[in-house]
């Protein structure tokens, strides 16, 4: 008569999801090639095995030589939506549905012609372009972008303006001091265009 020894496979799970082994039993046979299938939950991913069995793949294949135990881990899966308030653009990189719970994603603001880009709000904050977003549940992004004017000033050959702050553009909203000063034997005598005033 012979005899072969009795081995045991113990399976574990981390996060939300199953395992089915084939052949299915409580115990097996010395040297035993039992297959394990990982399935996940409905928004959950297979992430990998640990224990007697390693990788990512969903399906392995573990000889039972000795008792074994084999932990599945699946992680959750989370969406990021982004909103522009203004006239704008936001891109994430990677750009995809779902994201593995600890995810890093890159966000982007992109500005329309005559915006600019102005800082975020809801799930981030600041002004950093682009912005880093690490995934730890679903995530709402706005993108905030303000309008920008350009100014011109001029003056007569009498005098001169200066500008504070002198810029290319500024965003809509902006107050700009404009400050005249006249030429020796020139007098101011007011604004014309969109300052008309009498004040120097």
């Amino acid at each position: 008569a012979s005899f072969k020894a009795l081995r045991t496979l113990t399976l574990s799970v981390s996060g939300q999801g199953s395992v089915v082994r084939s052949p299915e039993a409580t115990s097996y046979l010395d040297r035993a090639v039992v297959r394990l299938a990982a399935q996940a939950a409905e928004g959950w991913q297979f992430t990998g095995w640990s224990g007697a069995a390693s990788g990512s793949a969903a399906s392995v294949a573990v000889t039972l030589d000795a008792d074994k135990t084999v932990n599945a881990t699946f992680k959750q899966l989370f969406a990021i939506s982004t909103a522009v308030e203004g006239n704008g653009a936001v891109t994430l990189d990677p750009a995809q549905a779902t994201y593995l719970d600890g995810t890093s994603v890159s966000v982007a603001a992109t500005a329309a012609a005559g915006y600019r880009f102005t800082g975020w709000t809801g799930a981030l904050s600041g002004t950093d372009n682009p912005a880093s977003l690490v995934v730890n549940g679903n995530k709402t992004g706005t993108a905030n972008f303000t309008a920008v004017w350009p100014l011109k000033v001029s003056a007569g050959v009498g005098g001169s303006v200066a500008v504070d702050p002198e810029q290319s553009e500024y965003l809509h909203g902006s107050v700009v001091k404009l400050t005249a000063t006249a030429k020796p034997g020139y007098a101011f005598t007011g604004w014309s265009g969109d300052a008309a005033s009498a004040d120097a």
